[in-house]
């Protein structure tokens, strides 16, 4: 009838099953960007419990989504960038950033460096992946400020492929 039945709705679920949030991060990719509610005030809320209130470092602007054949997930998200991996009921199983100091990336298994110097609000902005099933495919919504701000950016956008299998990374300029 071409009408549109949802199915089933669950939450996105961090690792310890805490909800998810929208909020930004503070250590893995801020920009110094400030949360702000719909009051017009600064977010108090502390989500994950780790003293620093209106953040949250399981937290996701989600914008790309891939539906595997085993009932499993990939989110893309700007804050980071973060790729996150999410099991059939929306609990995380694997994040893949840029950031070394992050524990939550497998080891031989993180998105290239420069991509921590995205503009606030312009991260991964699209995510696929390709028709085996073996590579996901993303793309950074602009050029990013590299190596830092103040020298300016080119205009280049940025496409990562990493393979789900070898955690091998390859970055094209568009």
């Amino acid at each position: 009838t071409g009408a549109v039945e949802p199915v089933s709705t669950f939450f996105l679920k961090d690792p310890k099953g805490r909800l998810i949030t929208g909020l930004p991060n503070k250590s893995f990719g801020s920009t110094g960007e400030t949360p702000y509610g719909l009051d017009g005030k600064v977010v108090a809320l502390d989500p994950d419990g780790d003293g620093v209130p209106g953040y949250d470092e399981s937290g996701l602007d989600s914008e790309g989504l891939v539906a595997m054949k085993d009932g499993t997930f990939w989110v893309s998200d700007e804050y980071g960038p973060h790729i996150v991996h999410f099991d059939a009921t929306g609990k995380e199983i694997e994040r893949i950033n840029p950031f070394a100091a992050d524990t939550r990336n497998k080891s031989g298994r993180r998105l290239p460096a420069e991509l921590a110097t995205r503009w606030p609000n312009r991260g991964m902005e699209g995510l696929t992946i390709t028709p085996d099933g073996k590579t996901l495919v993303g793309v950074m919504q602009s050029n990013l400020y590299n190596p830092t701000s103040s020298i300016g950016s080119i205009n280049l956008t940025r496409i990562v492929t990493i393979n789900i299998e070898t955690g091998a990374t390859a970055q094209y300029l568009h």
